[in-house]
């Protein structure tokens, strides 16, 4: 271990030192070697990186992106500079940071930031998790506040301007119009038609789609193509915890057999729901993303600020990202190819 003193020349942030590759603290960052992250695909009920490995997404939404103000200091404002990041990667063991964020603010901008402001933005926090080795979600959500339609045009186009800027991408990742209230039963006919605009510019990604149901009635599921076939590289989404309904145990680990499921807003019941909650999406092999990294209820004291220490709420979701994951088992005698087979859920 390296000495330390309490001079002012150590409290000075240290220089990199190569023998140490997995080490971040909140006055210094000793980043892992850079490589790009994988593209990740659906077998089943897994995510997949090309080598067939097994992938469990977990990590936490990050909000307020709509109301930035800043180019310059939009990573520090939202808590995603380079130790925030290393942090959430290295020792939380995380890797991946949803974004919310609404159709209207990619096409036009903010009031503060124009539309190439926020691409400019968006790019940098996504090329800067993938350096600390973190997938970034966006989730194109309805606008809050507002009774819930089906998704516009403007919603298209920003997925289309989104899939076309990071056709080349493998670290971003989408979720169609996000929201945890129950859509028309036409959403079935409209889901495919997002999935289109994205897969129009980028056919490879992975997009996170919900029921639409507002809870937990998986009956439509999975999603099918005009031509009755499951539609490939799918996750799809439920919300836990906090006022969202109680799951039906049973319909989501069937679900969760048989296709990939994420619940990309787990929040805490500041209770011990919260721990059974934990439980239930390890046994069942259920991603997740925990809110929030900076906003009520908060996983770290102070994030912007450089305070990780994790509150009750932040200590059961790092407990839950070392639930073991299920192996991706080939069958017998099968080998994987650099291009494996995609098969759809």
């Amino acid at each position: 271990m390296v000495e330390t003193t309490t001079s002012t020349a150590a409290m000075a942030d240290p220089e990199f030192d190569p023998t140490f590759t997995s080490i971040a603290t909140p006055i210094g960052i000793y980043p892992p070697a850079a490589v790009p992250l994988p593209a990740l695909s659906t077998q089943g009920a897994y995510v997949l990186t090309p080598d067939s490995v097994a992938v469990g997404m977990h990590g936490v939404n990050v909000v307020g992106f709509d109301t930035l103000q800043s180019t310059s200091a939009a990573r520090s404002t939202l808590g995603l500079d380079d130790v925030s990041l290393a942090v959430l990667q290295q020792l939380w063991h995380f890797n991946v940071v949803r974004l919310p964020v609404q159709a209207q603010t990619i096409l036009q901008g903010n009031g503060s930031l124009n539309s190439d402001d926020v691409l400019n933005v968006l790019t940098e926090i996504v090329e800067a998790a993938a350096q600390a080795g973190l997938y970034t979600l966006l989730a194109i959500e309805a606008v809050p506040g507002i009774p819930v339609q089906l998704p516009d045009a403007a919603t298209i186009q920003a997925l289309q301007k989104l899939a076309g800027s990071y056709s080349s991408s493998t670290a971003l990742l989408y979720e169609i119009f996000a929201t945890a209230e129950s859509l028309s039963s036409s959403w079935v006919e409209t889901a495919p038609s997002l999935i289109a605009a994205i897969r129009s510019q980028s056919p490879a990604a992975l997009i996170f789609v919900n029921s639409g149901n507002g809870g937990f009635d998986m009956t439509q599921l999975p999603l099918l193509s005009p031509i009755g076939e499951a539609i490939f590289g799918i996750v799809y989404t439920i919300n836990l915890g906090g006022d969202f309904p109680t799951p039906d145990v049973n319909l989501l680990a069937n679900l969760a057999g048989r296709c990939p499921v994420c619940a990309t807003q787990w929040t805490s019941d500041d209770g011990p729901i919260s721990a059974y909650h934990a439980d239930l999406l390890g046994r069942n092999g259920i991603h997740w993303i925990a809110s929030n990294w900076n906003a009520d209820p908060l996983l770290a004291n102070d994030v912007v600020a450089h305070d990780y220490s994790a509150t009750s709420w932040g200590m059961l979701a790092i407990r839950a990202a070392l639930y073991p994951l299920r192996p991706f088992l080939l069958p017998f005698g099968r080998t994987v190819s650099k291009e494996p087979e995609v098969v759809a859920c």
